[in-house]
């Protein structure tokens, strides 16, 4: 750590101590006076180079289009100092931090999930910007004072599609192989593994790749996550379903993971729900969607920008919209704190008893009529808390069968009929094939593709980053393969009569 710089004067603030360092700046608590309040303040060094103070201004602005998202850390505002240094003034959040939280105490797993939705609705509200966080770790997830995981740091954050996604440092032991090596691309999947990272690493107390005791330098680290799988947990509390959906979200072909973190988001919902947990709202802002425009007395207009929260056993709303998988997403309002319009309707009560009746008092037939109305109402709630269980099964089975896009057909060969192969050939520069899709049918999950010609042979496997499944071969364009817990791919190469094979197409069905 970089010895700190005396701290600039900040208007209404006096200085209380210094917090940390970076590369580039230094991070100080300040007290301000009105409203009076604790509140970081980040200041750019004043040796820093052209780039780091362009960098600095970019998280600036970047904080200011996403901080009032509620898993995000809040910002307050930004400037100059008398003696030339930029500074921006943020949310307080206490130490300790999430990675050293969890080098100290176990983190339940359902901490776990919990913090993983929260911080993926984070995330996906940045993709949906077109920005790349790019150092999502446990030591960049704070705890507000009220026990809210928010995220922070987005120093090498990157607009997709510029210059600035391939630049800036990241953190060896959180960050995907594509990043690491710098070939890309530099997309949504690139925070997915890093926030799956983080989930694995919270529930073990260090990085994935880090092996306790043994050789951790940043080299060796870096071997293995480009060449390692994804290690066991190794806690006998962590379900299984939980350690396959990591090993997706952290595969080391980008292309095999979560292609976004609502779809990461909702399997972590997935295994709240398998352990009876309440699962956790995910809430993504949306650029799309229509605003909502309040008006005051003096005729100022705020504009509210809408959030997408949805569960996978949350109840049908009254208001709702239907996203792209035909899922109900319950649409929340987040605004600054202005009164509602005055002709604004209030809000009706759901299932409101028409009356209640008391017995009289010392009557021994009303006395045992509402004995057996307590009873007979605690079997009622009973059972609608089992239907709506079943329902939210129901319904996160039919939202799997609506993933898989495609037309069905009838399968022509399944994956045991299908001699195996000893691997892949080595793939050319023919074509590969095309119109792969899946459908979840009652015997698995069924691929079919666009034929290649009368003749053709292909050559196919299921990825699995937990087990090995043979690579097999047919002539047909369709084949069923069994389910894969979570989520199941196939991979589908043209075999050629010199026995090599076109590069690989890949398509996944989530399945339950």
């Amino acid at each position: 750590m970089r010895r700190p710089l005396d701290p600039p004067a900040i208007p209404n603030a006096t200085f209380v101590r210094h917090l940390g360092s970076g590369g580039f700046a230094d991070v100080y608590l300040f007290r301000q006076l009105m409203p009076q309040r604790d509140v970081a303040v980040k200041v750019l060094r004043p040796d820093s180079n052209a780039q780091a103070s362009a960098a600095f201004d970019a998280e600036v602005n970047l904080m200011a289009r996403v901080s009032n998202h509620p898993s995000i850390v809040s910002f307050y505002t930004a400037g100059i100092t008398d003696d030339g240094r930029h500074y921006l003034v943020m949310e307080y959040c206490p130490p300790p931090h999430l990675g050293q939280r969890s080098k100290e105490h176990r983190i339940p797993v359902s901490q776990a999930l919990d913090i993983g939705v929260r911080i993926a609705g984070a995330v996906e509200t940045l993709h949906q910007r077109g920005i790349i966080h790019r150092d999502v770790k446990p030591m960049n997830i704070l705890f507000t004072q009220f026990g809210h995981p928010v995220l922070t740091d987005f120093g090498i954050a990157a607009q997709t599609g510029t210059d600035e996604e391939t630049a800036g440092g990241f953190s060896v032991a959180w960050a995907p192989p594509e990043q690491q090596d710098g070939t890309g691309p530099f997309g949504p999947t690139i925070d997915v593994y890093s926030l799956a990272a983080t989930v694995h690493g919270i529930l073990t107390g260090h990085s994935p790749f880090e092996v306790p005791g043994g050789d951790n330098r940043e080299l060796s680290v870096l071997n293995r996550v480009l060449r390692s799988p994804v290690p066991a947990i190794g806690r006998s509390d962590v379900p299984a379903e939980l350690e396959r959906i990591l090993a997706i979200a952290m595969s080391k072909d980008h292309k095999r993971r979560y292609q976004s973190a609502r779809e990461f988001a909702l399997a972590l919902q997935h295994v709240q729900s398998s352990l009876r947990l309440t699962p956790t709202p995910f809430e993504a802002m949306g650029v799309e969607a229509p605003t909502t425009a309040y008006e005051d007395d003096e005729g100022d207009e705020t504009s509210a920008a809408p959030i997408a929260v949805f569960s996978s056993h949350a109840p049908t709303p009254a208001s709702s919209i239907a996203d792209e998988d035909d899922r109900t997403v319950t649409v929340l309002t987040k605004v600054d704190p202005v009164p509602a319009p005055a002709s604004a309707p209030a809000p009706a009560a759901a299932h409101a008893p028409a009356s209640v009746h008391a017995p009289a008092s010392g009557d021994a037939s009303g006395a045992e009529d509402e004995e057996r109305s307590s009873k007979g109402f605690g079997a009622v709630v009973a059972g609608f808390l089992l239907v709506v269980l079943l329902l939210g099964g129901i319904a996160f089975g039919v939202w799997t069968v609506l993933r898989g896009e495609g037309t069905t057909k009838a399968p022509t060969q399944s994956a045991a009929d299908a001699p195996p192969l000893d691997g892949l050939p080595s793939a050319n520069a023919n074509a590969s094939v095309t119109g792969l899709s899946g459908t979840l049918t009652p015997d698995g999950v069924t691929f079919t593709w666009d034929s290649a010609g009368a003749g053709t042979t292909y050559l196919y496997h299921v990825e699995d980053p937990k087990e090995e499944h043979a690579v097999r071969q047919t002539k047909e364009t369709s084949v069923t393969v069994p389910t894969v817990p979570g989520r199941t791919c196939l991979s589908v190469a043209v075999r050629n009569s010199d026995g090599r094979s076109s590069n690989e197409a890949i398509e996944c069905v989530e399945t339950p």
